[in-house]
């Protein structure tokens, strides 16, 4: 019995999946220049191709530490002693001085506690997260903006 081929593009799959809006999600990709914003006053924390952030660190010196704004990006210079492995007790807003450490939530990687903050690509926002061990690569979205967004190098697929 031979096999006829479907020429017209109808295949099985077709007739199984159906199209979800959770697959048209916005794709980060590596190296997007990621717009950032306290969460508390909304002021930017963007400037001059730095993420410019206060912090505390191990010895209780505080500084200001400058992240790049390019996802995957993890070169830092800071003005302080933050050596790799140990961890900063908090990370404030360097406009309204509040805390940017969020409770309850920990770093994927370990116990660690997370700083958050609000990022914008383009006209959509959402709040992102990133470990305050010291060299540490963890970085997340909220759940809730998942549906939206998500990152280049999420596990989900």
């Amino acid at each position: 019995m031979s096999e006829k081929k479907d020429l017209s593009g109808n295949r099985w799959q077709r007739h199984v999946w159906q199209p979800h809006s959770y697959n048209k999600r916005e794709r980060l990709k590596s190296g997007t220049f990621l717009q950032s914003f306290c969460p508390h006053c909304e002021a930017e924390l963007t400037h001059e191709n730095k993420l410019s952030l206060e912090v505390l660190n191990s010895a209780g010196a505080v500084g200001i530490v400058d992240l790049s704004p390019y996802l995957n990006n993890f070169s830092r210079e800071t003005n302080i002693d933050l050596p790799d492995g140990d961890y900063m007790q908090d990370v404030f807003c360097p406009h309204c001085q509040k805390s940017l450490i969020v409770e309850g939530k920990t770093c994927e990687f370990g116990d660690s506690r997370v700083a958050g903050f609000i990022v914008g690509v383009g006209n959509m926002r959402a709040s992102f997260f990133i470990c305050t061990k010291v060299g540490c690569h963890w970085h997340a979205m909220a759940a809730d903006d998942s549906s939206r967004m998500m990152l280049e190098d999420s596990d989900e697929w």
